[in-house]
């Protein structure tokens, strides 16, 4: 999962929580403030030293963000729920797991979801524009992501998320998104 900071300050992101479907949840450590256009890069599943671009979700959990359909929330504290939420997607179908709060924060429109039938493995969905990710629509392709940097859009959404990462933008500036996970 890859967070970016569209904003022109930093931003303090100490106990926030990223919520890969299916994977539990992952809480941002104390002290970790994201720089002003810059991107840190949440690996799922991997354990490694944080630092400035890298965060690792050393979870237990054996599976892997859903090749079919999930979805990926941002919340800023320990509260989950419509007013901490401050990004969210969902692709392959509606429904997903806080879809409806996201839709009561304005966030996410209920029943919209990424359309990923024509995914080819490898792809990743990324925002074709930076603070706008409310409905399917802000969403694109890439054929060649590059974590931790700006990746080049190719079309309109149509990926599938084996090996993909997403981008997420929050209405405070961090934006959200998903880094590639092993395949599952």
């Amino acid at each position: 999962i890859e967070l970016y900071n569209s904003s022109e300050s930093a931003v303090d992101l100490s106990g926030w929580q990223v919520y890969p479907d299916g994977i539990g949840y992952f809480m941002i450590p104390s002290g970790f403030w994201l720089g002003s256009k810059k991107f840190v890069v949440v690996h799922l599943r991997m354990t490694g030293n944080n630092s400035i671009i890298d965060l690792y979700h050393t979870t237990t959990s054996s599976s892997n963000m859903s090749d079919t359909a999930g979805s990926v929330a941002l919340f800023s504290g320990d509260a989950r729920g419509q007013d901490t939420m401050k990004s969210f997607m969902q692709w392959g179908r509606g429904g997903e797991t806080w879809e409806s709060d996201a839709d009561k924060a304005g966030l996410w429109v209920k029943g919209i979801f990424v359309d990923i039938s024509s995914f080819v493995k490898g792809y990743s969905l990324t925002l074709n524009k930076d603070g706008i990710s409310t409905d399917e629509n802000a969403w694109g392709v890439s054929q060649k992501p590059s974590a931790g940097s700006e990746n080049t859009v190719t079309g309109t959404a149509a990926p599938s998320v084996s090996s993909s990462f997403f981008s997420v933008s929050t209405s405070s500036g961090a934006v959200l998104s998903p880094l590639p996970s092993a395949p599952s």
